[in-house]
């Protein structure tokens, strides 16, 4: 590993050029130099899920996933016991010192807790020899959150049986069981929930709770006073009869279940009623812990679409007199990553030397040029091709392989063409492999080697992209459209009893904590949200007017948009535009090196553009497709043949991470040819910005990438032949209209 991953010299360091899975090598490096539990947030708990894969190869130290906090804002639901449990085993491997590696989604990371004292303070350990009163012990796991059961079968129960008491602790792969006689502990010895049998005795254990909100009684008088007085006021500050209603029944429960210690799950909502000096995840972790971030920049967007979409919420509720203002305030946010990186020594993977955005105290930056490997598809010539490139250049090769048949495989392989002696084979699975450039190592996961190209698949009809047709189509989370009553977000498939008849039906969440319940054989009325941009869309109240006022001021307007559409069309024939050259050595060369077997549909779709760029009007090509069929490449075609010519090319993204990932995907397309590629997002400084637009100004700047940053006034082109959109309809209606003067005299290929 690098010599900058010495880290008990840094304080804030930031590795430049990487993110994802690819963080892995280098942060095994950075915990083998420490021994105490550490963090690392990601974007998404599928982000995390990936990292963990990768990082499971390269240390053995114990790997914890948490799931997203997302709860329903304001309204209790069961959650499953998964959930709460891998929170609790953090805390509990925070509080140990164990040495895990916690890799958690920052909505959790940053989700406002009580103060790190309330959850040890009552934390014990049992062992033989030790005296206890059963009935205070019985008192005390109750207070701790543990549930009393008849027989215990699940984490965070305990059950009673003359002098015997077992337990299943959060942190315990199996429940024990704790003989007494009188109040003297015999023995502890864990056992099988199934068969009941004794597994193994125990010298001691040390009991954490059963529950992470754990208020005290100072907390709980202090809640009962700020929710009296919030809601008082907000009922005297209101003129409506039904609002004052709705919040004396609010209050009223949140009172009740304060009182009866019920509802955790529903109170952990109101946690500033109960304390300002609330603590977040990192906050748990020992002095000599650290803080890994996994894409800063991405981070922030997803807590700045989380708090917006919460603020939705949060603003119907306060109308219907179910929330008031200081409830918001429990609520984290962007600025509570702030707070995120104040603590520890915190490392930063970036894609971009940029300082991240509440990072500003970084003490050191180090550009690693990490990358993804080729990907071999099963093609062993270029396996071995990349063997021996890697070898020329001395780099430290491992090969990591699922099987012992494929390791045996490539090893004779590789000793029957009289290459790679030094190569290393190690058993294991990873996400992705990995090179690092600047030192010299790679990662080759036999997954790239042998994964063939894109599946063939028989192209969706237009009639059947748009229906939800199955549970795959959607996740839970993604936003959705009902026909009759508009956006919502959908959160899963759930069973329900109506008229004594079980069937299956999809959850949506609308504003508020209004949900619809659709069943399953009507899920035809349902369709995934495909409209976006930079923000959420806004979730739709259920039974407000806002849908149907949409759909009218849409049908109003799609006269319009045909009338326009004519007109554009006849004005582009009757035009003169620039007829590009036929294909040259360069462009065979170019797409020789695409490490994927083309699909016939791709093959057909790239002559096409190519036959419309050779003419001498100008082209204007819609190509559709689902994710993962290939678009992207057929754009970099496209793309080489303009430059080739010595014209210029621009691909404008929806965001600032989709153009982020397609300037990562044309620099490594394009880095063996003699071309410039360049961004312009928000995540270039302004002094890049000003660089890049005079390059385009002067030609220096063959192709360039960006948000609607290129559509600003100041952005001049030296001589612009092809405009690639990626997903035009997710413009604002201002940029769409500076999309079309761009449109009027040179090619434009629009990708959806």
């Amino acid at each position: 590993m690098p010599q900058c991953c010495n880290s008990m010299a840094y304080k804030k360091l930031q590795f430049i050029g990487f993110t994802g899975a690819h963080i892995a090598p280098v942060c095994a490096a950075l915990l083998q130099e420490r021994q105490d539990t550490c963090l690392l947030v990601t974007p998404s708990f599928e982000r995390a899920r990936m990292v963990a894969k990768n990082l499971s190869f390269f240390t053995d130290r114990k790997i914890l996933i948490l799931p997203e906090d997302d709860p329903f804002f304001f309204s209790f639901q069961a959650k499953s016991r998964s959930e709460p449990n891998s929170r609790l085993e953090a805390l509990i491997s925070m509080h140990k010192n164990d040495g895990a590696l916690i890799l958690c989604p920052v909505s959790g990371a940053v989700k406002k807790m009580l103060p790190v004292v309330n959850f040890a303070l009552d934390s014990f350990e049992l062992r033989p020899g030790a005296s206890f009163d059963q009935a205070d012990l019985q008192k005390d796991l109750s207070a701790m959150g543990y549930e009393r059961v008849s027989i215990v079968e699940n984490k965070g129960e305990f059950a009673v049986r003359g002098g015997i008491i077992d337990l299943f602790a959060p942190d315990a792969n199996n429940p024990f069981r704790v003989d007494f006689f009188g109040n003297e502990i015999e023995s502890i010895r864990f056992f099988e929930t199934e068969s009941q049998k004794s597994i193994a005795d125990i010298s001691s254990y040390y009991v954490y709770p059963a529950a992470e909100f754990l208020p005290l009684p100072r907390e709980k008088e202090a809640a009962i006073v700020s929710i009296e007085d919030s809601y008082r006021n907000a009922a005297k500050a209101s003129n409506d009869d039904e609002r004052d209603i709705a919040l004396d029944t609010r209050r009223n429960s949140l009172l009740e279940s304060i009182e009866a210690g019920t509802n955790r799950q529903l109170l952990e909502n109101y946690i500033t009623h109960f304390t300002e000096n609330y603590c977040i995840l990192s906050d748990h972790l020992p002095s000599g812990g650290a803080v890994l971030i996994d894409d800063p920049d991405r981070i922030r967007e997803v807590m700045e679409l989380r708090y917006q979409e919460a603020a939705d919420d949060f603003e119907v509720l306060a109308a219907r007199g179910q929330a008031v203002k200081k409830d918001f305030d429990g609520f984290s946010g962007p600025d509570d990553l702030n707070r995120l990186y104040r603590q520890h020594d915190v490392f930063f993977f970036t894609v971009f030397a940029g300082t991240p955005e509440g990072a500003e105290n970084i003490t050191e930056q180090k550009n690693l040029l990490v990358r993804q490997p080729a990907v071999m598809g099963g093609n062993m010539t270029l396996f071995l091709s990349e063997i021996k490139r890697y070898v020329k250049q001395n780099y430290e090769i491992t090969i990591v392989c699922s099987t012992d048949e494929r390791l045996d495989n490539l090893r004779g392989l590789l000793a029957a063409e009289n290459v790679g002696a030094g190569v290393r084979f190690e058993r294991g699975e990873l996400e992705t492999g990995t090179e690092i450039l600047s030192d010299r190592k790679v990662w080759l996961w036999d997954g790239d080697i042998f994964r063939t190209g894109r599946k063939k698949k028989t192209a969706p009809t237009l009639k059947d992209r748009s229906p939800i047709r199955s549970f795959n189509d959607i996740r839970s989370g993604d936003f959705v459209v009902h026909e009759s009553h508009g956006i919502g977000k959908f959160i899963g498939i759930e069973e329900k009893t109506v008229q004594g008849n079980k069937r299956d039906y999809l959850k949506i969440k609308y504003a508020g904590n209004d949900m619809l319940f659709v069943p399953i054989d009507q899920m035809s009325v349902v369709q995934k949200y495909i409209g976006g941009g930079e923000t959420a869309p806004k979730i739709h109240k259920l039974s407000g007017m806002e849908w149907k006022n949409a759909k009218a001021r849409a049908r109003a307007d799609i006269e319009g948009m045909a009338a326009e559409l004519v007109a554009i069309t006849a004005a582009r024939q009757a035009g003169q535009g620039f007829a590009f050259s036929p294909d040259t050595v360069w462009q065979k060369d170019f797409e020789d090196k695409f490490p994927y077997e083309e699909t016939d549909d791709q093959i057909r779709c790239i002559a096409s553009i190519k036959r419309d760029m050779e003419r001498p009007v100008p082209m204007d090509r819609l190509l559709c497709g689902d994710v993962g069929y290939g678009k992207t490449e057929v754009a970099l075609r496209a793309v080489f043949k303009c430059v080739c010519d010595g014209k210029q090319a621009a691909v404008l993204a929806p965001t600032t991470i989709l153009a982020r990932q397609h300037y990562e995907t044309f620099s490594k397309r394009f880095e063996d040819f003699p071309f410039t590629v360049e961004m312009m997002s928000r995540f270039r400084t302004k002094a890049e910005q000003m660089e890049t637009i005079r390059g385009l100004a002067k030609g220096t700047v063959d192709v360039v990438i960006g948000t609607h940053r290129l559509l600003s006034a100041d952005v001049a082109y030296r001589d612009l032949g092809l405009l690639v959109i990626d997903e035009e309809q997710r413009f604002g209606v201002k940029h769409k209209e500076k999309i079309k003067t761009m449109k009027s005299s040179v090619d434009v290929l629009t990708l959806t």
